[in-house]
């Protein structure tokens, strides 16, 4: 079941010049991308946005939102892609699906190719989503969780990178290969999870009403503002 849409903004994107990087200087080298590179990165994240929605939008035991956004006491999270299923698993997705390569190095700094040879650094999605799973789980102690037989049920999370089954990904950190999915990955990942029969999974599953319901409430704390992810990309609002 659809939620909550993912809705275009108007935006534009900067990056640190890659070879800055390189040189350890991060002062005064920040430049705007091209329109073009703006729209086909934006792009492609609609367009997953969209295939998960066609997967999931009549199934009554899964939940999705995209571009959930929060800004409170416990932080800021943005989350591309959250699903919820019926037996209460929670994934939280960071999407990286546009560029011909991704590459972490030894130090865990992330860097992206484009389909013309660019290469720039981009914030590590890797911590974006950790920080964004232990925000979310302090927002989701503040809501009221679904229940089952008069206990609340106790949500288990999940979390990774999308990136597209055509990107080379060069990863040479310590970073777990597991975190990174593409998409067809995921949805049978979400499916394993959702079609869970085992006794305990039964003691976790809540009505379709009742997913429909928490997955609103959810969707209810969004309130997008102007992001500023770090010094090094930043997603700044455009006027129409």
């Amino acid at each position: 079941m659809l939620i909550k849409r993912l809705t275009p903004a108007h935006t534009y994107l900067q990056y640190l010049d890659h070879d800055s990087i390189m040189r350890g200087d991060e002062k005064g080298l920040m430049h705007p991308v091209d329109n073009d590179k703006t729209r086909a990165a934006m792009q492609a994240t609609y367009d997953v946005a969209d295939n998960f929605d066609r997967i999931f939008e009549n199934r009554s035991d899964v939940a999705v939102l995209h571009d959930l956004r929060f800004h409170g006491a416990d932080g800021n999270l943005h989350i591309d892609h959250l699903f919820i299923t019926h037996n209460f698993h929670v994934f939280i997705v960071e999407s990286r699906t546009s560029g011909v390569t991704l590459s972490v190095d030894n130090a865990k700094k992330f860097t992206a190719t484009d389909h013309a040879g660019n290469t720039c650094a981009i914030p590590s999605p890797i911590r974006q989503l950790k920080r964004n799973r232990e925000i979310f789980k302090r927002v989701l102690r503040k809501l009221e969780l679904p229940k089952r037989f008069g206990r609340e049920l106790e949500p288990s999370f999940h979390h990774y990178l999308l990136i597209s089954p055509d990107t080379i990904l060069f990863n040479r950190s310590g970073i777990d290969f597991d975190f990174f999915i593409t998409a067809p990955q995921l949805v049978a990942l979400i499916n394993i999870h959702a079609q869970q029969r085992s006794f305990l999974s039964f003691f976790q599953k809540m009505p379709a009403t009742q997913l429909r319901r928490t997955a609103r409430q959810i969707a209810k704390i969004h309130a997008p503002k102007k992001v500023r992810f770090s010094s090094k990309f930043r997603h700044v609002d455009r006027p129409d």
